[in-house]
């Protein structure tokens, strides 16, 4: 009976996606300096915060470009890295899905142009490959045939394309079982010797070092150059109340939810080392619609929609809107009324405080650097590019 219980327990813990629970448990210390404390409040965005010039050896600024942003992506070669075209789609034997958009889009000329200026700027192009089933997932990395058939068609394209690494972006919902993450892992080590040379990274959920998910953070970050940790949508377009896409604190509090950034880092850096960690920011923000104006007011629709960095500026200077700040969150926040829907909405979002305060983190606590979720979604914003450098 005692074993049930358990069971039944850890079930209920690794329900799916993203349900923010912290398991009980005394915590590791992590050395790491919060910028939640450390923020200069006379001038929170002094300075440069990477100095990722070429000739500064800086950190690693990881950009992902959506082939649907294909025509919004304005470069900033001195700044990127890394370019990850996101992304190719696979399917359960291991074949790539020819139908799907975003192979297509692979091989036109306008992404090829990109792509070619890339390389002329020193910055490594990266092929993003996307998984988003279950079944489909398990089905793949659990069978040595199947996984062996993608990597064949993998180390193809990337051969003829001239790609220097690759993403892995398979996205499990829920809790995997113990011997589909085990062989996860495998598909990752299978894919670093398949790709002598190449820089191979895994993307992970925020949760992901803490909760049973498909990526063994520990085992993943040692097979491979680095862990993309996905720390944004914190709260969903779903969520049951607006809040921070990726709340910088508050989690200890767990007053309005209990987990952020900073608890993400503390938790991957125990199973992970620094220099393993890309820790991903996201250029976007949630448009909920809601009962108030009060902060973390309740939702009516089911989905909120997603608001780009160049909309919520646009959105700010057309509408003369008063930007509130969180400070528990450290993000930003808005509301107005839609007089186009008759709606009352409440915006969370970034802005160059809240990914200063973020950048800080990821300098203090001496990672790997930063990954931009998505690339054209900024528009014309060249603060995000001048705390960069």
């Amino acid at each position: 009976m005692a074993l049930i219980i358990i069971l039944i327990v850890l079930g209920v813990c690794g329900y799916a996606g993203w349900k923010l629970e912290i398991f009980g448990g005394p915590e590791k210390k992590v050395k790491l300096l919060s910028p939640l404390i450390e923020e200069n409040k006379s001038n929170p965005l002094s300075g440069s915060l990477f100095k990722t010039d070429k000739k500064n050896a800086g950190k690693t600024v990881f950009g992902f470009l959506p082939y649907w942003n294909l025509e919004k992506f304005t470069p900033h070669w001195s700044v990127l890295t890394h370019l990850s075209y996101f992304g190719i789609e696979i399917d359960k034997e291991g074949e790539f899905n020819k139908t799907d958009p975003g192979y297509s889009s692979l091989f036109k000329d306008q992404y090829q142009k990109i792509k070619k200026e890339a390389v002329k700027n020193n910055v490594k192009n990266i092929l993003t490959v996307r998984f988003f089933d279950n079944d489909g997932i398990s089905t793949l990395v659990n069978a040595p045939y199947r996984r062996q058939n993608f990597l064949k068609n993998l180390s193809a394209i990337v051969t003829n394309q001239e790609y220097d690494g690759v993403n892995l972006d398979f996205e499990f919902v829920g809790s995997a079982p113990v011997y589909t993450v085990n062989n996860f892992t495998e598909l990752v080590k299978e894919t670093k010797k398949a790709l002598p040379g190449k820089h191979i990274t895994v993307c992970a959920y925020a949760d992901a070092a803490y909760k049973l998910r498909l990526q063994n953070i520990k085992e993943v970050a040692a097979a491979a150059d680095a862990v993309v940790v996905m720390a944004y949508d914190y709260f969903r377009p779903g969520s049951i109340t607006a809040g921070p896409v990726a709340p910088g604190g508050g989690g200890r509090e767990g007053k309005k939810y209990d987990y952020d950034v900073d608890l993400t880092i503390r938790d991957y850096l125990k199973e992970a080392a620094a220099e393993k960690i890309i820790l991903g920011i996201p250029l976007y923000g949630y448009e909920w619609v809601v009962v108030n104006t009060e902060p973390y007011s309740h939702t009516l629709s089911a989905q909120a929609g997603l608001a780009s960095y160049n909309r919520i500026k646009t959105l700010i200077a057309e509408k003369n809107i008063n930007v509130l700040w969180d400070d528990t969150a450290k993000v930003p926040y808005f509301n107005f009324y839609d007089a186009e829907t008759s709606e009352q909405k409440q915006v969370y979002f970034e802005n160059e405080r809240s990914l200063s305060i973020k950048f800080n983190l990821i300098k203090q606590a001496g990672l790997n650097g930063v990954a931009l979720w998505a690339l054209g979604y900024e528009g014309d914003s060249p603060e995000i590019w001048k705390l960069l450098k």
